[in-house]
């Protein structure tokens, strides 16, 4: 059953729509996002590439998912914060195949980055960025080269290597998709997808061969702050924010081990609420 840190059962939502046009406890219109995890799972699992959005790619200095090499070739910018270059340059067993893969930039401090790896990039085209200022992390620095580039059309931010390592270094990772809500930030690992939703209304497109899935988990974690008003529609467990006596929040109720009824899950959300999907054979 649903996971609640009250141990108190959600009541299931009678709503059987997917389509939200409105949050009427909101007071106010928004328009709606659009997710679509089929297009960022592990390929041959529940899905093929065919991403639609522009997005840039940002890979950091954790074990990389199987999917980075497929992803890899529908951004339009890839950039290896730090370390990050290391793990790029070592998920190739030869050069071959390491010369199809050569980011645009390495941007950050570079305390990480190991120099003769830097160095073969370099000669392959790619720039070096050195930033020192320790007011920021290497992957908000990464976010900055986006926002200065010249690819304005870039709306989507893929992020993988941004899984396990340290805990206080992922809390600091999932920090950038709060501070950057202009875009679509998806944080991509082998077992898992993570990402923020903002206040509005969600479509989540989730691929066919996780719905109704015993191994397949979502969580709804409010990381940051109390959720006031949210509603769900297309879980197992449906959240109605009208129906559950407790706010969404660290100290009062977290809904986690939920699973997927539907392709479309809808959600109307009052403030940032981080969305994680596990997914396990």
């Amino acid at each position: 059953s649903l996971m609640l840190t009250t141990f108190k059962k959600i009541k299931k939502s009678r709503k059987r729509s997917y389509m939200i046009a409105s949050i009427p406890y909101l007071g106010q219109r928004f328009s709606t996002t659009n997710w679509d995890l089929s297009q960022y799972l592990l390929k041959d699992k529940y899905c093929s590439f065919n991403i639609t959005e522009n997005n840039a790619m940002i890979i950091l200095n954790q074990p990389l998912p199987h999917s980075t090499k497929y992803l890899w070739a529908d951004a339009q910018l890839r950039i290896c914060a730090d370390g990050g270059i290391n793990r790029l340059y070592n998920t190739f067993q030869n050069s071959t195949e390491r010369e199809q893969f050569i980011p645009e930039y390495v941007v950050g401090d570079l305390d990480s980055a190991t120099p003769s790896i830097l160095e073969y990039y370099q000669i392959k085209g790619t720039k070096i960025q050195k930033s020192v200022c320790q007011d920021t992390t290497d992957l908000e620095k990464s976010f900055q080269l986006v926002i200065n580039s010249d690819m304005h059309d870039i709306n989507t931010i893929i992020i993988t290597g941004a899984m396990g390592g340290n805990i206080s270094q992922q809390f600091t990772n999932f920090n950038i998709a709060y501070k950057f809500p202009q875009y679509k930030i998806y944080f991509i690992g082998d077992h898992s997808c993570v990402f923020v939703l903002h206040p509005g209304e969600h479509i989540i497109k989730v691929p066919p061969g996780t719905i109704n899935n015993p191994s397949v988990k979502v969580g709804i974690i409010p990381l940051g702050t109390s959720i006031q008003n949210i509603r769900t529609t297309g879980l197992v467990w449906d959240i109605d924010g009208h129906d559950i006596s407790d706010k969404l929040e660290f100290g009062g109720l977290v809904s986690s081990s939920n699973r997927v009824k539907s392709s479309d899950i809808c959600v109307s959300v009052s403030d940032p609420v981080m969305w994680i999907f596990d997914y396990h054979e």
